[in-house]
């Protein structure tokens, strides 16, 4: 008889379309407003500014390429949440029981996203406390209701 999966109550992906086009589009502002001022240079010093504007501009390329690959996979099981990391080989697993305390945080950024930041605090096996951090998460207060029930009762959900 095959082994029965476990099942899934959420699932969320880091670089959902609208983050990365606002995190993409950011990144290369910055970047061209950088470039474009030490352009200004050249009135001081042709060659210097435009050695420093590519270096802006390169350094700039390689932040958008650095946000592709930083996408994330949430997935939150009716007794465990399960982080992974796109390119990694480990993922970091934390039981709903061992969840001390959640937080709900939005950064400037995300709110015209409408997305935000959940922080699960939980005890490891030796007794300390760790954070992770689950960013970038739509209808947030779905998991953290989800995670404080199971948690305020002694019984499971699923046994109740």
């Amino acid at each position: 008889m095959p082994e029965q999966q476990d099942k899934i109550m959420f699932q969320y992906v880091m670089n959902y379309k609208a983050y990365r086009r606002f995190a993409v589009l950011s990144r290369i502002g910055i970047t061209l407003v950088i470039a474009g001022g030490l352009c200004g240079l050249c009135a001081f010093s042709g060659t210097l500014g435009a050695i420093l504007a590519a270096i802006a501009v390169c350094f700039g390329a390689i932040s958008v390429i650095v946000s592709f690959s930083a996408e994330q996979t949430y997935t939150v099981y009716a007794d465990r949440v399960v982080i992974k990391v796109r390119g990694k080989d480990y993922r970091n697993t934390v039981y709903i029981k061992d969840i001390v305390k959640t937080t709900y945080h939005r950064a400037f950024y995300e709110k015209s996203l409408l997305s935000g930041t959940i922080t699960l605090t939980a005890k490891t096996d030796k007794g300390k406390i760790k954070k992770y951090k689950m960013r970038h998460i739509t209808n947030a207060q779905q998991t953290i209701d989800y995670i404080n029930n199971y948690n305020s009762n002694e019984e499971s959900p699923n046994e109740a």
